[in-house]
């Protein structure tokens, strides 16, 4: 959701389809539906950590779902403790 909301705001739907693209074959990436534990799991992170409704839903769902971590460009995500959170700037 987050990655395709400024190309929609400017109508840019070829930069929307290339977003789609890209996730859907980007290697070891799995898109995954919300359920009903991937929304606990989120609320248990925005109560415990305070982090934005978007982002405890995708940390959320990472762990649910087994993930090894979590690659973000967020600084403030590296408080959460229950999956490691990589930045992608330390590996730039």
């Amino acid at each position: 959701m987050e990655v395709l909301v400024r190309p929609k705001q400017l109508n840019q739907q070829k930069v929307v389809d290339d977003y789609g693209f890209l996730l859907r074959t980007f290697p070891n990436l799995t898109l995954r539906s919300i359920d009903d534990s991937c929304a606990e799991r989120a609320a248990d992170l925005k109560a415990a950590y305070g982090i934005r409704p978007p982002d405890a839903l995708q940390i959320g769902t990472a762990i649910v779902s087994g993930a090894g971590c979590f690659v973000t460009n967020d600084e403030k995500l590296k408080k959460v403790k229950e999956i490691e959170v990589i930045l992608l700037k330390d590996y730039a």
